[in-house]
C-alpha cells in the first residue's frame, strides 16, 4: 500500500497550502484544482492512497472528481484527520521544512 502525501506547502517559498492572493490569503479555488491535479499524478505514479494535508473547502470533492474523471476509481482519499494524528506527520513536517514564513493554519 503506497499513500502520497497531497501537500503544495513545501513547493511554496511561504509554506502555506498553495498560491497567494494580493492580500496574503491562500486562493481556495486555485489551490483545490492544483490538490486535484496533483492526486491524480500521484495516483497515476502508483498512490493506492492520496492525503491531502491542506484544509481548503471542498479539496476532497475536487480531488474525488478529478480521481474519478482520470479513470482512478479505486484510489482513496485518506482523511486529514487521520493523518495528521499519525506518528508519522510531525517528522515528516520537520523533515518537509514546510512550517508557514508567516501565519499558520488555523485558519
Amino acid at each position: 500500500m503506497l499513500v502520497a502525501d497531497t501537500c503544495l506547502c513545501e513547493y511554496t517559498d511561504h509554506g502555506h497550502c498553495g498560491p497567494l492572493l494580493g492580500d496574503g490569503r491562500v486562493d481556495n479555488d486555485a489551490t483545490i484544482e492544483l490538490y486535484a491535479r496533483t492526486a491524480i499524478s500521484q495516483a497515476e505514479a502508483g498512490a493506492d492512497i492520496v492525503a491531502p494535508s491542506g484544509m481548503m473547502d471542498g479539496q476532497v470533492k475536487a480531488i474525488r472528481a478529478g480521481l474519478d474523471a482520470a479513470g482512478l476509481q479505486d484510489a482513496a482519499i485518506m482523511a486529514y484527520a487521520a493523518k495528521t494524528a499519525s506518528a508519522f506527520y510531525g517528522p515528516f513536517r520537520d523533515a518537509a521544512g514546510s512550517t508557514p514564513a508567516f501565519g499558520d493554519r488555523r485558519g
